[in-house]
Protein backbone atom coordinates (compact mmCIF):
# COMPACT_ATOMS: atom_id res chain seq x y z
CA UNK A 1 0.00 0.00 0.00
CA UNK A 2 2.79 2.44 0.16
CA UNK A 3 3.52 2.92 -3.47
CA UNK A 4 0.19 4.76 -3.50
CA UNK A 5 -1.70 2.48 -6.31
CA UNK A 6 -4.65 0.17 -6.52
CA UNK A 7 -4.58 -2.22 -9.33
CA UNK A 8 -8.38 -2.83 -10.67
CA UNK A 9 -8.99 -6.14 -12.74
CA UNK A 10 -11.80 -6.23 -14.90
CA UNK A 11 -13.87 -8.79 -16.57
CA UNK A 12 -14.03 -6.44 -19.75
CA UNK A 13 -11.79 -3.50 -21.77
CA UNK A 14 -12.24 -0.52 -19.89
CA UNK A 15 -11.72 2.77 -21.67
CA UNK A 16 -9.35 4.46 -19.22
CA UNK A 17 -10.70 8.26 -20.41
CA UNK A 18 -13.96 7.06 -18.87
CA UNK A 19 -12.88 5.93 -15.69
CA UNK A 20 -12.49 9.29 -13.36
CA UNK A 21 -11.42 8.17 -9.78
CA UNK A 22 -13.23 11.09 -8.39
CA UNK A 23 -16.61 10.07 -9.90
CA UNK A 24 -18.03 7.70 -7.22
CA UNK A 25 -15.14 5.26 -7.35
CA UNK A 26 -15.65 3.05 -4.16
CA UNK A 27 -13.43 0.64 -3.28
CA UNK A 28 -14.24 -1.96 -0.75
CA UNK A 29 -11.81 -4.12 1.54
CA UNK A 30 -12.21 -8.24 0.92
CA UNK A 31 -14.27 -8.92 3.80
CA UNK A 32 -16.73 -5.93 2.67
CA UNK A 33 -16.12 -4.54 6.35
CA UNK A 34 -14.77 -1.04 5.10
CA UNK A 35 -15.46 0.68 2.28
CA UNK A 36 -13.97 4.04 1.14
CA UNK A 37 -14.80 6.27 -2.10
CA UNK A 38 -11.57 8.37 -4.01
CA UNK A 39 -11.65 11.86 -4.30
CA UNK A 40 -8.90 12.03 -7.07
CA UNK A 41 -6.22 9.84 -8.84
CA UNK A 42 -4.82 9.54 -11.82
CA UNK A 43 -3.50 6.45 -14.39
CA UNK A 44 -1.01 6.22 -16.94
CA UNK A 45 -2.72 2.70 -18.28
CA UNK A 46 -3.79 1.68 -21.46
CA UNK A 47 -7.15 0.72 -21.93
CA UNK A 48 -7.35 -2.87 -21.56
CA UNK A 49 -9.10 -5.46 -18.17
CA UNK A 50 -6.15 -3.91 -15.78
CA UNK A 51 -5.76 -0.36 -14.40
CA UNK A 52 -3.70 0.61 -12.16
CA UNK A 53 -4.94 3.88 -9.91
CA UNK A 54 -2.24 6.24 -8.81
CA UNK A 55 -3.86 7.31 -5.39
CA UNK A 56 -3.38 11.13 -4.10
CA UNK A 57 -1.86 11.58 -1.30
CA UNK A 58 -4.75 12.44 0.73
CA UNK A 59 -6.64 8.95 -0.57
CA UNK A 60 -3.45 6.98 0.45
CA UNK A 61 -3.71 8.33 4.09
CA UNK A 62 -7.27 8.10 4.78
CA UNK A 63 -7.44 4.38 2.95
CA UNK A 64 -4.55 3.61 5.50
CA UNK A 65 -6.78 4.85 8.54
CA UNK A 66 -9.53 3.11 7.16
CA UNK A 67 -8.68 -0.34 8.34
CA UNK A 68 -12.54 -1.80 9.28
Amino acid sequence: MNAGTITLVFSSVVNTSSLVANQNLTIQNQAGTASYTLTGGTTSSSNGTTIVINLTQADLNAIKLNTG
